[in-house]
């Protein structure tokens, strides 16, 4: 009887030893895209490295998941729903955008979804065509005043 609950107690170890591995595979190889995914979400580092481990250790998370595209989606999917709990659970501020961030938005729509030129958008905005481009930097949050965390 001893050595049976032995034998079953090592199994148990060795596989909770694998799944650690394999989670910290999918860690190694899916943890930038999930802490950029929280960061937009919990602009604090510290609060998005607690989310960041939350979603690691989620038992929602397979750990035997093959590295794939919808393995990607799914990790994604579920540090966006962790982050949003978080951000839930802990009252932290909505992000509200502004008027000159919808402008961007907007200006990077017409230029990449509805393959306007710049030059037609600086016309129908009634913008200059500088203008234009600095939307587009803005939209992707590389402009000079953006505060990286």
């Amino acid at each position: 009887m001893n050595v049976l609950n032995r034998s079953v107690g090592k199994t148990a170890v060795l596989e909770t030893a694998n799944t650690g591995s394999n989670r910290l595979r999918l860690y190694e190889r899916y943890g930038a895209v999930a802490h950029g995914v929280i960061l937009k979400i919990v602009p604090n580092p510290q609060q998005a490295q607690d989310v960041l481990i939350e979603v690691f250790a989620a038992p929602e998370l397979q750990a035997d998941l093959p590295f794939s595209a919808s393995t990607t989606c799914t990790i994604i999917r579920l540090a966006r729903k962790k982050a949003l709990e978080y951000r839930q659970n802990r009252q932290l501020p909505t992000h509200k955008t502004t008027e000159a961030a919808q402008q961007a938005e907007h200006i990077f729509n017409l230029l990449f979804y509805h393959n306007q030129s710049p030059e037609s958008i600086a016309e129908g905005l009634q913008i200059q065509r500088p203008t234009v481009f600095r939307a587009v930097r803005e939209f992707f949050g590389f402009s000079p005043s953006h505060k990286s965390y």
